[in-house]
């Protein structure tokens, strides 16, 4: 992989804080902890500051931060999610140490005393019920952790006592893979990563104090907490089988995401990116061209968001009355009733992938937006154009399965109009599955 310059050095010590609406505390925050990680000669490699979804200024704060101190490193998502912030700022290090802390809460004695534990454990974790810990913080907080610690030793057998707090870890391949296979976003993320890894976690108490209230209010992390225990649910029932060949998908839908492709890329989280033609821009793809080579780089054909690369009175049943094409839903109900034209499909297929020749690329591999080569007529196209412009591969249907299973309810959804649209253009499924990607989609809510 191509690497820009200053990226091969491999430093030591990244310190992650996930950042939401912390416009008023950042900055002293953050210069407060870069004054005492200096005052106790601790490592100082970077900082990465994660903003995820910040309804104030947040993000600018920490643009001014970055701009003022080399070492830190602006990163963000798209959503509010501290689960996803965490995760984003973990795939896009390449330090040996990381570590996972709060922008209103970090302990320098656990700092230290995590460096010691990690020459001999992978993760150490800063439990508020150690016996040795101080814990400060209202009734109501401490009860919410204390009921924690009731459910994590009784229900899910861990053997620890705290899943929720800052964390030290070794950046290993195996973390990476847990990361990757993590199912939740939100409030259970801690508890989840920690479960798949619960043999290396070595337990050191803290001494926390709150410097603000909660940024989420009771009900919201009611709510974020369901939602976790229901992705938890789903995707215990259907386990994705893991692989070495990391997609990142939709390279070109917004800043932040080809950003976060980007990060990750850097960090050799991920292997090869999917690239939109009718959505990336050319500053966009030439930045991605001086990463990557041509085999990491691949078509993401679209036909569900945007405009078209032609123009559009030669695909009319492709697009809408302003010209932007149909999202899912409406596209596969015209494809039942047969308002989509299928030579349409097969002009606008090419002229995204002439798009991508005309740029230098070689094109050795393709899918789909929203895996709509799931679908007929669209695959039998696609498989037709795929041999004449002799492409190798096509996103299997195998590790399409593999990304929706244990997302069941989409995974119904595709299966229901896929098998209905097979009958109605009277074609046979496809058994051909070769590759097994493992899908991502870094800065994205659909990650």
């Amino acid at each position: 992989m191509k690497q820009l310059s200053g990226m091969k050095e491999i430093l030591k010590t990244s310190y992650i804080f996930p950042v939401y609406n912390e416009e008023k505390d950042l900055a002293t925050q953050i210069e407060s902890f870069i004054a005492e990680i200096k005052q106790h000669n601790l490592p100082l490699d970077e900082i990465i500051l994660i903003e995820n979804g910040s309804a104030d200024k947040s993000w600018n704060e920490i643009c001014r931060l970055e701009n003022k101190y080399k070492f830190i490193k602006k990163r963000r998502i798209s959503f509010p999610s501290f689960g996803q912030a965490v995760k984003h700022g973990l795939l896009s290090s390449n330090c040996r140490y990381l570590f996972v802390l709060n922008v209103d809460f970090y302990d320098i004695d656990f700092i230290k005393k995590s460096f010691k534990k990690l020459q001999t454990h992978n993760i150490v974790s800063g439990s508020k019920l150690h016996k040795q810990s101080s814990d400060s913080r209202p009734y109501f907080e401490r009860l919410r952790t204390k009921l924690l610690g009731f459910v994590l030793k009784y229900i899910l057998k861990y053997e620890g006592t705290d899943t929720h707090g800052i964390k030290a870890f070794r950046n290993t391949k195996k973390l990476k893979k847990a990361l990757r296979e993590i199912t939740t976003k939100h409030e259970l993320f801690d508890t989840e990563l920690l479960l798949k890894l619960k043999n290396e976690v070595i337990e050191l108490p803290i001494t926390i104090r709150e410097i603000r209230p909660s940024r989420y209010s009771s009900l919201q992390r009611i709510v974020k907490t369901c939602i976790d225990l229901i992705r938890l649910i789903d995707f215990r029932l259907l386990k994705s089988k893991s692989s070495d060949k990391i997609v990142a998908d939709d390279y070109g839908m917004s800043e932040i995401i080809n950003n976060a492709i980007i990060d990750q890329l850097q960090a050799k989280s991920i292997t090869h990116i999917s690239v939109f033609a009718n959505m990336v821009s050319k500053k966009d793809l030439n930045i991605l061209k001086k990463l990557t080579d041509d085999y990491q780089i691949i078509v993401h054909i679209n036909l569900l968001r945007g405009k078209p690369i032609l123009e559009t009175q030669s695909i009319p049943t492709l697009v809408d009355n302003n010209g932007i094409f149909y999202n899912l839903p409406n596209f596969l109900l015209r494809l039942i009733i047969k308002k989509i034209s299928k030579s349409e499909i097969k002009k606008e297929i090419e002229a995204q992938i002439i798009f991508f020749q005309k740029k230098g690329i070689i094109i050795k591999e393709i899918n789909s937006e929203q895996h709509l080569h799931i679908f007929e007529p669209v695959r039998s196209i696609l498989n037709e154009i795929s041999e004449e412009k002799r492409i190798k591969k096509v996103r299997t249907l195998r590790s399409i399965k593999n990304y929706l299973k244990p997302r069941f309810h989409k995974y119904l959804v595709y299966y229901i109009f896929s098998t209905m649209l097979i009958l109605i253009y009277k074609q046979t499924k496809t058994t051909k599955n070769i590759d097994l990607d493992l899908i991502v989609h870094p800065g994205s809510n659909y990650d």
